[in-house]
């Protein structure tokens, strides 16, 4: 059980890491047009994560005290 609950973890954490590849703007854009700014979510994805994975630590450590 504690190997599938590090598993799912470990897959959630880079479920979230992929995530930033789709926050990245597109390089080969060739129509020449006034574009306008991209919403600030790069700046909130580091700290997302890692309040994830603290809300998640805490939530598993809360089970384990709760089992014994």
């Amino acid at each position: 059980m504690k190997k599938c609950k590090l598993t799912g973890v470990l897959l959630f954490i880079f479920c979230l890491n992929s995530l930033t590849l789709l926050a990245q703007e597109a390089t080969d854009f060739s129509d020449d047009v006034e574009d306008v700014p991209t919403a600030p979510i790069d700046n909130w994805i580091p700290y997302m994560i890692l309040l994830v994975i603290g809300f998640g630590y805490v939530m598993l450590n809360k089970k384990t005290i709760a089992a014994k």
